[in-house]
């Protein structure tokens, strides 16, 4: 009840006031972050040259700031610091956080890990270092997160209608009102309204006692019946397949994390806000409650063999690294739980402390991942006589490197440069693969099976050949065009100093027509059967080709006694009938001589 009536006797003023008293910092850093956001939305920067990125880093400053001074300020009332150490935990928190926005240029994909560890750290940050029990915790967190979505729920209410009202005074009355005022109301909900009044349902008692710990009915009625039968249910089709790996020795999919991340996600979720009704719930949720860290063991293991081959394959990436990250997390809640000796608080707090540990130094995800992708290139690039002495060898003509290599190198590539890496002094993509002296094979490319022939159709490409980039000699011709195209269709004339030039395709068969009397056919049959064999699947061993790059553009000459054409085709494709292809488009440079 006493949560109710905290709601129903909210004072506005009041509540803000003593909010702003209680939380001083976190307040600050909601005044300061609202100053930006209006500023910047009535261009008040762009008259101080001041530059956005700054400004957002500014602001994101502030968002930590606003999340770590709260949890100070929690630690503080618990544990009753003096000023020294309130002082100087504050800055031992604030100092780190400003050096990674200011000091790093991957700071946003860090604040992936930081941010949800800092929301996890205000749910545990009164029980840190200090004895308590499971019923205060959970009803700490209840009161909590409540709030956090009755307050955000509010301001955005308060926005829509404020910002509604104002709409509605501009169109009834032809009001002149500037539409920032619809973005200043919207940074007051958000950076201003929301956020403290969140801080205001902050309990100041952390010792709640047994009668406060209760679920309402809805919440029961959600763990009950729909969270705990979905985790069951779950468990039983993951237990399912573990049982068909057993038995074919299939190896797990590398969609397996995903599944495992979902049901044990799901357990714990419902492990955590049914505990009051842990032994007074339903007969699945008792079962759920009793069997659910056991249950995680199996699942764990395989998610870390499954994770663990991947890692080995293809070294680690951002994502692989949250999933190993993840198992870690799933194996000490599982073995602690069924141990006895972890308590609620130690859940989210061991994910807070590895999601800290992940957001920055040589053992976070960003260091990790982009160590294990260098060694790849490096190991790779040596095998092949491609690196020596930290300096990367030209291929040399007449060494061959098979395409699964290029592709290799060029997958490993993407993510090197792509990050801002660097390898052997090298900084862009282009550089690189100049040195090396060998193609980038594109991700399009490589998720292609690249058989010239799928699904049904059929393409040829000859276009990525560097010969034919630069100039052409066209001295031995009349005309050049440098984009010629034959489509199945009849194409229109085109006038080429006074002279018509049309072009015409069916049943694979090119018919060019110059000023309206002189036709040049050719069947073109035979020639793309022939490709078709020669080119069928050209990514094997041996081939340094793919389906994108079938090298120099393919030559053919149509000629009478009057007018002599030379296509250098660069595409053709089509689509198979009854095993023989039909020549729906072809592509290329022409030269036109007239004898």
């Amino acid at each position: 009840m006493g949560f109710i009536k905290k709601i129903i006797s909210f004072n506005g003023a009041e509540a803000f006031k003593d909010t702003v008293k209680r939380f001083p910092l976190s307040s600050i850093c909601c005044f300061v972050g609202f100053v930006i956001v209006i500023l910047a939305i009535h261009g008040v920067w762009d008259d101080w040259d001041i530059k956005e990125k700054n400004l957002a880093r500014i602001f994101l400053l502030m968002l930590l700031g606003y999340f770590w001074f709260g949890i100070v300020q929690l630690i503080d009332e618990s544990h009753a610091l003096n000023t020294f150490k309130r002082i100087g935990l504050s800055i031992a928190g604030i100092v780190p956080l400003a050096l990674i926005v200011f000091g790093d240029t991957d700071e946003f994909f860090r604040l992936f890990f930081i941010v949800p560890a800092l929301l996890l750290l205000i749910s545990v940050a009164p029980y840190i270092l200090k004895k308590s029990d499971n019923d205060s915790f959970w009803v700490f967190n209840r009161y909590v997160w409540f709030g956090v979505a009755v307050s955000y729920l509010g301001a955005m209410l308060m926005a829509g209608g404020i910002a509604a009202a104002i709409a509605a005074v501009k169109y009834l009355f032809d009001a002149k009102i500037e539409e920032e005022v619809f973005g200043d109301i919207l940074a007051l909900s958000a950076t201003i309204v929301g956020p403290i009044y969140a801080l205001s349902f902050v309990p100041k008692r952390f010792d709640q006692g047994d009668e406060e710990c209760h679920a309402p009915t809805q919440v029961g009625f959600l763990t009950n019946w729909i969270l705990a039968p979905l985790a069951i249910i779950y468990m039983a089709i993951l237990y399912a397949y573990f049982i068909k790996i057993g038995i074919t020795w299939e190896i797990p999919k590398g969609q397996l994390s995903f599944m495992i991340t979902g049901f044990i996600g799901v357990g714990l979720a419902t492990f955590l806000i049914s505990w009051p009704q842990r032994e007074t719930g339903s007969k699945a949720l008792k079962l759920l409650v009793k069997y659910f860290f056991p249950a995680m063991v199996v699942p764990v293991v395989m998610q870390a063999i499954s994770i663990g081959m991947r890692i080995d394959q293809y070294g680690f990436t951002e994502k692989r690294y949250i999933v190993a990250l993840s198992v870690l997390w799933f194996a000490f809640i599982a073995i602690g739980f069924m141990l006895k000796k972890l308590e609620l608080k130690h859940i989210p707090l061991s994910l807070a402390l590895l999601l800290l540990i992940a957001s920055w130094g040589p053992w976070s995800a960003r260091d990790v991942s982009g160590f294990s992708q260098l060694s790849r290139m490096e190991k790779v690039l040596t095998e092949n006589g491609l690196y020596e002495n930290g300096q990367v060898m030209k291929l040399r003509k007449g060494q061959e490197l098979s395409y699964e290599k290029r592709v290799q190198i060029s997958g490993i590539a993407d993510y090197i440069f792509s990050h801002d890496h660097e390898f052997a002094g090298y900084k862009t993509q282009y550089k690189f693969f100049k040195a090396l002296n060998i193609n980038h094979i594109s991700k399009w490319e490589r998720k292609s099976n690249n058989n010239v022939v799928q699904d049904g159709r059929f393409t040829l490409n000859f276009s990525n050949n560097n010969a034919y980039r630069g100039i052409v000699d066209v001295q031995k011709a009349d005309f050049y065009m440098p984009n010629f195209s034959i489509g199945v269709n009849k194409g229109q004339p085109i006038e080429v100093d006074g002279n018509s030039f049309a072009t015409n395709l069916k049943d694979n068969v090119v018919t060019i027509t110059w000023n309206d009397r002189v036709d040049l056919t050719k069947d073109l049959s035979e020639i793309v059967s022939g490709m078709i064999v020669e080119y069928g699947t050209s990514n094997g061993e041996n081939s340094v080709k793919s389906r994108y790059n079938l090298g120099d553009p393919y030559e053919l000459t149509l000629s009478n006694g009057n007018v002599r054409v030379l296509l250098m085709i660069t595409n053709i494709n089509g689509k198979m009938v009854d095993d023989k292809p039909e020549v729906n488009y072809v592509n290329g440079k022409a030269f036109i001589k007239i004898r």
